[in-house]
Parts: C-alpha cells; sequence; structure tokens
C-alpha cells in the first residue's frame, strides 16, 4: 500500500511521489519536504533537459529572449535548476556548476542563460536532447512493431501483416541510419509476394517460404542496436555522471568519443 497523505506538487502540477524500491515496508512519500534539496546530480541533467526543451520550443514558435523569459514553465524549471544545483554546493552558482561538470556543452541553450552569455556552448561531439530522444523513440517503434509482427506471424493471425510490415518499413525509413538499409531492401524485395498471398487465399495465410523469410526478417530488426556514431554522442551523459562518484574538481569530464561499455 503507499500511504498518500500530506500535500505538494511538482514542476507539472502533478503530485510529488519519491521513488518506490521493491520492498515489503511501506513506500515512504516526501511530500512534505522542502523543493529546494536535491537528491541527486542526476536531477540537475533531468531539469537541464526539460528547461532545453522549453527554451527550444519557444524559439521554434517564433518567440524571442523576452517570450523565454516571461514563459512561466520556463520560469519555474530555472528556478527548479537553482534549488537543485544550491542542494549540491550552495557556494556555486548554476552557471560556474554547468562548465565545471560540462553540461554547459551537452544543453547549450540553458548554458546561455546561465553561464557566459558570450560563449558559445556547442560541440559537434555532443548531442542535442533532441536528437537522442527522437533516434531511441523510432528504434522503439520498430521493435514494438516487430515484436507485435512476430506474435502474430506465430499465431496464424496474417489478415494485417502487409499493413504491419509497411508501418515497420516506415519507421526504418525514418531511421536514417545506415545499419536499417539492408532491412528496407529486404522488405522492398517481398512485400508485393506478401500483399499477394494474403490477398489471394480465402483465409489470409502466407506460404511457410514466406513466414520463415519474415520470422528472419523480424529477428535482424529485433535485433539492431544503436549503432556507434550515435552512441559516442551520448558519452558524455555517461561521463558526468560517473563524474559525479568523484571528489569534485575544479574541471570538466572529458568529452570521449569512445562509446562506454554495455551500451549498445
Amino acid at each position: 500500500t503507499m500511504d498518500t497523505r500530506g500535500g505538494g506538487v511538482g514542476v507539472w502540477g502533478a503530485p510529488l511521489f519519491s521513488i518506490v524500491t521493491p520492498v515489503v515496508e511501506r513506500a515512504r512519500i516526501r511530500l512534505d519536504e522542502p523543493l529546494n534539496i536535491s537528491r541527486a546530480p542526476g536531477e540537475v541533467m533531468a531539469v537541464c533537459s526539460l528547461l532545453s526543451f522549453m527554451v527550444e520550443d519557444v524559439l521554434r514558435a517564433g518567440g524571442d529572449k523576452k517570450d523565454v523569459d516571461a514563459n512561466e514553465l520556463v520560469q519555474s524549471l530555472s528556478q527548479r535548476l537553482h534549488q537543485a544545483v544550491a542542494g549540491i554546493d550552495p557556494q556555486v552558482n548554476v552557471g560556474t556548476y554547468l562548465e565545471r561538470t560540462g553540461l554547459a556543452y551537452m544543453f547549450s541553450v540553458v548554458a546561455g542563460r546561465f553561464a557566459n552569455p558570450t560563449h558559445v556552448y556547442k560541440k559537434d561531439e555532443v548531442p542535442s536532447v533532441h536528437e537522442y530522444l527522437g533516434f531511441v523513440a523510432l528504434l522503439n517503434q520498430a521493435i514494438s512493431i516487430s515484436h507485435q509482427l512476430r506474435t502474430d506471424l506465430r499465431e496464424g493471425n496474417h489478415k494485417y501483416l502487409a499493413h504491419q510490415i509497411a508501418l515497420l518499413y516506415q519507421t526504418l525509413t525514418q531511421l536514417r541510419d545506415p545499419s536499417s538499409q539492408s532491412l528496407r531492401k529486404a522488405i522492398e524485395s517481398r512485400f508485393e509476394d506478401v500483399k499477394a498471398a494474403i490477398e489471394r487465399t480465402g483465409v489470409p495465410n502466407l506460404t511457410p517460404e514466406l513466414q520463415a523469410w519474415l520470422d528472419g526478417l523480424l529477428a535482424d530488426v529485433l535485433s539492431l542496436r544503436i549503432p556507434s556514431p550515435t552512441t559516442s554522442k551520448i558519452n558524455p551523459y555517461f561521463l558526468f555522471l560517473q563524474h559525479q562518484r568523484r571528489p569534485p574538481t575544479t574541471t570538466a569530464p572529458s568529452l570521449s568519443l569512445s562509446p562506454p561499455k554495455g551500451i549498445h
């Protein structure tokens, strides 16, 4: 059970609950604790991500710096960022913290607001939030469609396979990654055969040969991994979190291009 007594809301207006771990005893709720206590440096990264999205959205809509400054959610997130950094080190301001940890180059839009306004905080080897999350969302969509296709194929539900394969093809095209090019070509080579097999029979059903082909194609899609160039570009995020486990220094972590072990 969960004790939901107390009050308090987060940035989005939703109740603030603590992270619940799988234990037998009742979860501890932190509704009444002050918001200016930061639980981890990772919270700074999370707030920077949200703030980057909000600032970029305002600018994409044709707004300027005044519009950004007047945005209520930007103001709320900016205050939360100040609180989070103060919870880590009350003697350091946001701009100094971002530069010291290397977050200034991961969130250049945020750094432009809190650090040196005359400095360009942008490096090609450091990705934008949109770039990485957009890629992962498409990859997840391709894998989800493949799982559904595999289930329908093995259970004999072949009526909508052609439609699902077309959706998978569109997703692989949007990935725009060399690793998916051979998969797209494989679909192009057999898609009309799949459609014909489903349409010409009274009960939609693929031939054993087409079933084997599709099963192999899905196995290849499900083995897709984030490619090395994209993986290496998220390395600064992992370096930041690893850096926080060591004693603080005045230098930012190295922005190496070598992907961390175990990340695919």
